[in-house]
């Protein structure tokens, strides 16, 4: 194979590489920006509660709509803990996957 033709593949390679790496970046900052999304929706519920609460106490009346507020409450913290737990997973996968593409690529160095 001529000098050109290696060159060629081997950047061939690289575009390949750097473009997957670039996805799973992408990927990665869409989970962040999702879970960002649900921890505002999650103090917005707060403030929901915070205004029903102020409101039944000043009426001296509990009122259901608070209930609800505190149902999406619960529902919302578990969307952020199983998000924050697939980010961490993914994290996880993309540096192990890493790793073993430097033990591949540690021999090639050597040829």
């Amino acid at each position: 194979m001529s000098g050109w033709e290696e060159f060629k593949s081997g950047a061939g390679k690289i575009a390949s590489k750097a473009a997957c790496r670039v996805g799973e970046l992408a990927d990665a900052a869409a989970a962040r920006i999702k879970l960002q999304g649900v921890k505002l929706r999650l103090c917005e519920e707060y403030e929901k509660l915070g205004r029903l609460t102020y409101r039944s106490c000043k009426q001296g009346t509990p009122t259901d709509a608070a209930e609800a507020v505190i149902a999406e409450i619960d529902r919302l913290r578990a969307r952020i803990k199983k998000l924050e737990c697939e980010i961490k997973a993914e994290k996880k996968a993309r540096e192990a996957e890493g790793k073993a593409g430097d033990k591949e690529a540690a021999p090639e160095e050597g040829n």
